[in-house]
């Protein structure tokens, strides 16, 4: 072979390695990390930490199919160390427990009669709770973990305020609620007003800076009063009960041992909580350490997000801001 026949031929390989060469998957991906001490710890060690916890909270990226998978894994792992969880739901509304459980132990009216279908009693149920405008993907997100209560017999319940209520106080306001609608609240009386500063960062960023501003403090009425309805519902449940009580809930809402975390903590320090949040890798290449960066605000300085993250591969490479960008 001569030179030119040789550099031909390195060339060649050089493109064909490139062609064929597939990226490395992020090293994060499928770890779980204590982020007190950035200690990788299996899924069993995870589980026994669970085992004896209060209040476990799974947060997750709402539309992100790997977040219920781990959901429903780490709840059957529990199940198989002899605990029965009572799971309750960010995505169901506290006035719809009662449907939830009448489904989970499959009561039905005397009046009904033939077969059991299974495809028609979720239908029904899809159809009690509103959702039949969800998507079938969201729909499944959520039916699967009730599937797998009703399999083992497990409590559930919504935890969530009434979207009618949210609706009002994120569009009028809190101040124009009736007295009828106020009865539905669970005021706590929480007042932080570094935290409401770095809610309102977090909206103006989700919304990816396109909220008007006399709307923010709207938002942030309406985040406080979903916050203190679920805490509620959570001390409720855990009171006097041995099993853990799992939230599944927007990872937004326990960040920073914040929202949901703070207020339950508030009506009962004696409830051991534990914060894990689902994480996809960010869309730039990141390290571990970057994931635990410091939020301060007027010298408040902030947990990491989460106790312990469980990182996940993105539903989708696109910043979702980019066709706001000019």
């Amino acid at each position: 072979m001569n030179k030119k026949e040789s550099n031909i031929t390195i060339f060649l390989i050089m493109m064909a390695s490139l062609i064929f060469c597939v990226p490395n998957e992020n090293e994060l991906i499928g770890k779980i990390v204590n982020s007190n001490n950035n200690e990788i710890i299996s899924v069993d060690k995870l589980i026994d930490i669970m085992k004896y916890t209060d209040v476990i909270y799974l947060g997750e990226k709402h539309d992100n199919i790997d977040h219920h998978k781990h959901q429903i894994e780490i709840i059957k792992l529990l199940i198989s160390e002899g605990k029965k969880p009572v799971i309750g739901f960010e995505f169901f509304y506290q006035h719809q427990t009662s449907d939830l459980m009448k489904y989970i132990n499959g009561i039905k009216s005397p009046f009904q009669h033939g077969e059991e279908n299974p495809e028609k009693d979720e239908e029904k149920l899809r159809e009690k709770l509103g959702c039949k405008h969800k998507t079938d993907e969201d729909w499944n997100f959520y039916f699967d973990l009730v599937n797998l209560a009703k399999e083992n017999k497990l409590t559930v319940f919504g935890a969530d305020l009434p979207k009618g209520i949210v609706s009002r106080i994120s569009r009028e306001g809190l101040n124009t609620l009736t007295p009828v609608e106020l009865n539905q609240l669970s005021f706590t009386n929480y007042i932080d007003t570094n935290y409401q500063k770095l809610m309102v960062k977090k909206f103006k960023d989700s919304h990816c800076g396109w909220v008007p501003k006399d709307n923010f403090e709207k938002l942030y009425h309406t985040w406080v009063a979903r916050n203190d309805a679920m805490a509620k519902a959570i001390t409720m449940t855990a009171k006097n009960n041995n099993n853990p009580v799992i939230l599944i809930v927007g990872g937004g809402h326990v960040e920073h041992n914040m929202g949901i975390f703070e207020r339950v903590n508030y009506l009962n320090p004696n409830l051991n909580q534990l914060n894990l949040g689902f994480k996809e890798i960010s869309i730039e290449e990141s390290e571990l350490k970057d994931y635990y960066n410091s939020t301060i605000i007027n010298d408040q300085k902030y947990l990491p997000l989460h106790e312990y993250f469980w990182f996940t591969d993105r539903k989708d490479d696109k910043d979702p801001c980019e066709g706001f960008k000019f």
